[in-house]
């Protein structure tokens, strides 16, 4: 069995804590295949569900919030996404 993260918990758990930065990961947001079981890999033919962008929204707040209690908005300097398009929805709520 698989373990997953929601969106918020992998936005607000940093990957690499260092002096020179800090590296968050993101899982794209429920996908219409997801909820209908579907595996999808490099397929690009899903899109967000409304779950979906909820939870790219919530992962927006918690790294904004930090997701740790701290306010102070998180300065982020670089983005490497996937080019499917679930990807490049989720990275737009974060916006």
């Amino acid at each position: 069995m698989r373990r997953r993260l929601t969106l918020a918990a992998a936005a607000a758990a940093p990957l690499a804590p260092s002096s020179a930065f800090t590296a968050y990961v993101l899982r794209h947001g429920q996908t219409d295949r997801n909820a209908a079981g579907i595996e999808q890999g490099s397929s690009d033919l899903s899109r967000l569900t409304d779950l979906g962008r909820r939870q790219a929204g919530d992962a927006y707040g918690a790294l904004l919030g930090g997701g740790d209690g701290d306010a102070a908005a998180r300065e982020v300097t670089s983005v490497y996404a996937s080019p499917l398009a679930r990807a490049r929805q989720t990275l737009g709520r974060l916006r």
